[in-house]
């Protein structure tokens, strides 16, 4: 029986297979399809190879495996099965689909030098420890492998020599993605677009970011998930700087303000209760004081510079009868779904899986029926709710008296192992996967084209059908999973994970059934907003399967990943 990292790696290359298959279609594509097949052959080779490495380099979060391939190409991939939907339109101006590209290679050069560097001065520790006659052991490491690299944790752990296949394996994605980021300094000279040229730039600088992260969240993240995250700031930052149309700009903007002030806010209120217990004023030491008036300037600046987006937002939900409605629906549910979901998780008889689950069928039922008719106040609203979830996150991670207490109180209720950071990740995880895949389809030029000015901007805007990737596939799709492994699953799909084949046709079946749910209430309910028609049935049943086995086998944080993976399946198969 196959290991789940193998597993994940084979889907990865039909992913790749099917997304270049899609974009090779695409008119004058050769040389961008050549340049993605090259990055994605050398993450392939490189986790397969030198995983041992990947995870004596980075020791973050404990998973089946680093998910390299899976992480790194995510974005590149997606944002080249966008491009390849789109065959009217050329592909240099796809900016997305380039910038991704150029990251990608930046991090797989810092990666895959690390990699080579650490399997270098293990054949070296080996060679001088073996020529040493002073009795020192084997396995100390030598003091220059212990601080090589960038994106360890904590001390690196010496290692036998590797195989010549191996270090031969690590050497090629070194010189491979030196010449992919050569290739796109090429073309942006060539070409004279100016809008290649400071991608590939700054792909030398995503590497360093992706090792920043990693040591400001230690035990938090995956290589994988590491490398998604940070292409997707990257990218956040570029939408959001370039966004015209009002409402757009609101939805890009926040989350990047929101994340923007976590991050400055969180060290700061940490650093201003730095002892535990009260401590006299006498005692104290300047640099709190300074922290703790850091921090109130700081809440208080954003506090001001919210009360314009907060009015525009809320005026934007009340300016129709439809919005109105939907705005109480949400806070009828919520108010009775959130207590019987905290009763539910103080009963012992219910296993904890299947109380997490109850979450992805809320979020069903609070998304699905706005998706249809109110896309465009859906993706405000999933915004707001990101930006609401870092405030309560950067609360709780501070330990403020009184409040952060109650806060990790409830919200541990529903964390598990991969929780273990600093931060819980799992909630902003089903938070962005049913979020992203929103965002990504929604047509917002669509708003200023039919819709009136003013505060009825966006009542135009139409979803496209993958926007119901994230959706589906995880409120239908794992929570039924989860249901009927933990009851039913008898026979294990690997040797390392106890999900069971049972699960995988459960999950598939059930997403199935949710879009078939979707065709019956999209003609039940007047005024469904869907873009394009609904996908065909070999392609949707081919990208269900494949997505909910990577579900399945994967050891990362499956809400992020998984909805981008189907997402990008539906674009190239449905």
């Amino acid at each position: 029986m196959m290991k789940s990292q193998y597993l994940e790696l084979f889907i990865n290359a039909v992913t790749i297979v099917i997304v270049l298959h899609s974009l090779f279609q695409h008119p004058h594509a050769g040389l961008w399809t050549a340049l993605l097949a090259c990055i994605s052959v050398l993450a392939l080779v490189l986790e397969a190879s030198s995983w041992r490495s990947i995870a004596r380099i980075y020791q973050g979060r404990d998973a089946t495996g680093p998910g390299l391939a899976l992480g790194l190409l995510a974005v590149p991939l997606l944002t080249a099965a966008t491009a390849a939907s789109r065959p009217g339109e050329g592909l240099v101006t796809h900016g997305a689909f380039q910038a991704a590209l150029a990251l990608a290679s930046g991090q797989l050069l810092l990666i895959a030098t690390q990699v080579a560097l650490d399997q270098r001065l293990s054949a070296w520790d080996s060679w001088h420890a073996r020529d040493e006659a002073d009795g020192e052991e084997l396995g100390t490491p030598s003091k220059a492998r212990a601080h090589c690299s960038l994106l360890a944790q904590g001390p690196v752990a010496t290692a036998p020599p590797p195989e010549p296949w191996r270090a031969q394996g690590s050497a090629a994605a070194v010189l491979g993605s030196l010449g992919v980021l050569g290739a796109l300094l090429v073309i942006a000279v060539l070409s004279g677009d100016p809008a290649v040229l400071p991608w590939a730039y700054a792909a030398l600088g995503a590497g360093t970011l992706h090792a920043t992260l990693a040591l400001l969240l230690p035990r938090t993240l995956t290589l994988g998930e590491g490398a998604l995250i940070t292409q997707g700031l990257v990218l956040a930052v570029t939408a959001a700087s370039t966004a015209t149309p009002p409402l757009l700009r609101l939805v890009t903007r926040l989350p990047v303000a929101a994340v923007a002030a976590g991050c400055a806010l969180i060290p700061l209120l940490k650093t201003a209760r730095a002892r535990d217990g009260p401590v006299p004023t006498k005692q104290r030491v300047p640099w709190q004081w300074v922290c703790q008036g850091c921090a109130c300037l700081l809440t208080a600046g954003l506090a001001l510079a919210a009360i314009h987006p907060a009015l525009w937002a809320l005026q934007y939900g009340l300016a129709t009868p439809r919005r109105r409605a939907v705005l109480l629906a949400w806070l009828v549910m919520l108010g009775g779904g959130l207590p019987a979901m905290r009763w539910l998780s103080s009963r012992k008889t219910v296993p904890q899986i299947l109380v997490r689950k109850g979450y992805h069928l809320l979020a069903v039922t609070l998304f699905l029926p706005v998706l249809l008719v109110e896309p465009g106040l859906l993706g405000l609203a999933l915004a707001v709710a990101f930006a609401g979830l870092v405030a309560v996150e950067a609360v709780r991670s501070a330990a403020l008296p009184g409040v952060s207490l109650r806060i990790t109180d409830f919200m541990e209720r529903f964390t598990d192992a991969r929780d273990a950071g600093p931060i819980y990740v799992t909630h902003f995880a089903l938070l962005l996967g049913m979020a992203l895949p929103v965002w990504l389809s929604l047509d917002w030029e669509a708003g200023e084209r039919q819709g009136p000015p003013g505060l009825l901007e966006g009542a135009g805007v139409r979803a496209r059908a993958p926007a119901l990737a994230g959706i589906l596939i995880l409120g239908f799709g794992d929570s039924a999973a989860s249901l009927v492994g933990r009851l039913w699953g008898e026979h294990a799909l690997a040797a390392d994970n106890p999900k069971t084949w049972e699960g995988l046709a459960a999950g598939s079946a059930a997403t199935l059934a949710g879009w078939v749910g979707v065709a019956l209430l999209s003609s039940a309910l007047p005024g469904v907003a869907l873009l394009s028609p609904p996908p065909t049935q070999g392609g949707l049943l081919a990208a269900t399967s494949l997505s909910c086995f990577l579900e399945a086998v994967t050891g990362q944080l499956d809400n992020a990943v998984l909805p981008l993976h189907y997402y990008t399946l539906l674009l190239c198969l449905a």
